[in-house]
């Protein structure tokens, strides 16, 4: 029973370390490819543009300059946070009996932001050039400097209702109360650090931010364009290429020797597993033939058992078109001779990548075909 057990143990071994090398290595092209994981990342954003808050009086009127700083991270390729801070001067509308008249005070909102990106949300990719983000969050507003309603108040004859807006002698309370943003986020890619776009927020203060009393929470819209930096993006991860590396406690011999002491009682099949690269010189496309020679003994001795070929080519020569086709036709040209060998042609799978991946760090290496038991 012990050795049975012991035969068990090898062959899951073996079939992990398949299902490793099996890995398809286009599971990490993009990241290869991009030359880094487009995600996580930290970011800092530096946006300016207007806003302008909802009055009984003209739209346009009201207009005025607003800034903002965000520092936050993208924890997914979806799903990230920020802390931003957005402030400046803010313009209302007093009613008076002969006329209105405009004034202006400062302002800052604090939120902690939820950022979900659209874009990747639905997409397969994880990185797109262009990107959506639905933004939510919640802080604290503070108002302050509101001497020119002051002023105002005093020179004319107001018809709003500034009731309880107003602290001793008259002069008005600095105020601090809440803010609730919800707004979308166009952003465009242009760089691996860096990204342009344009935020559209609504914000909901409460009723003391313009210092007149309507009884509901006042609103702010801002639109803004920007820059985001980001920081601490990591390298892409590498796929794993040898399955003879995972397979380095288990060698043709322990496996040899555990089916030998099992007995004539155990029936099971362990299957070797075969790693090969053909290596080819620059425009090459002919496989070595000592290794075709070894697949095709393999594929006998294993029959069912299907055989991965890919293709590949190196990125620092030729074109990307000559290069998809050469990684092609290599990749085909060891499945035509396998299959012309005799192994039957649903034992072959066929991909080729190109030069959008590159399994090894040196370039020349990359001139490829590397054939393995999936």
């Amino acid at each position: 029973m012990n050795k049975l057990v012991r035969v068990l143990m090898i062959a899951l071994a073996i079939f992990a370390s398949n299902k490793l090398n099996a890995q398809d290595i286009s599971e990490f092209q993009e990241e290869i490819a991009l030359g880094y994981r487009p995600q996580p990342y930290g970011f800092v954003q530096a946006q300016g543009g207007a806003g302008v808050t909802f009055t009984n009086a003209s739209f346009t009127k009201l207009i005025t300059p607003t800034y903002s700083l965000g520092v936050g991270k993208m924890f997914s390729d979806a799903v990230g946070a920020r802390l931003y801070v957005n402030g400046y001067k803010s313009t209302g509308m007093l009613n008076t009996t002969a006329q209105r008249e405009k004034y202006k005070f400062n302002y800052i909102n604090t939120n902690v932001d939820l950022m979900l990106n659209l874009v990747n949300l639905f997409s397969a990719k994880k990185f797109n050039v262009f990107n959506v983000y639905l933004i939510g969050g919640v802080g604290l507003n503070y108002a302050w400097g509101n001497d020119e309603l002051n002023n105002l108040s005093n020179r004319v004859q107001p018809t709003d209702d500034l009731s309880n807006m107003w602290g001793d002698n008259c002069q008005r309370s600095d105020d601090l109360g809440h803010n609730f943003r919800v707004g979308m986020l166009f952003d465009v890619n242009v760089h691996k650090h860096w990204s342009v776009g344009m935020e559209v927020d609504l914000n909901s203060m409460n009723d003391r931010f313009n210092s007149k009393h309507s009884k509901s929470c006042d609103k702010m819209l801002t639109a803004q364009i920007g820059v985001t930096y980001k920081f601490g993006i990591k390298k892409p991860r590498k796929p794993i290429t040898s399955a003879k590396s995972a397979m380095a406690d288990f060698t043709e011999e322990a496996v040899n020797e555990a089916v030998v002491a099992s007995g004539p009682e155990t029936t099971l099949s362990v299957v070797e597993p075969i790693y090969e690269v053909i290596y080819y010189v620059i425009s090459g496309t002919t496989p070595t033939k000592e290794i075709v020679d070894h697949v095709v003994d393999w594929a006998k001795k294993n029959p069912g058992h299907t055989i991965n070929i890919s293709g590949y080519a190196d990125k620092g020569t030729g074109t990307a078109e000559i290069n998809a086709a050469l990684a092609k036709k290599r990749a085909e040209t060891v499945a035509a001779q396998l299959i012309e060998a005799g192994v039957p042609d649903t034992q072959v799978m066929v991909k080729s990548y190109g030069d959008t991946v590159q399994p090894f760090e040196e370039n020349d290496k990359n001139r490829c075909v590397i054939i393995s038991a999936k």
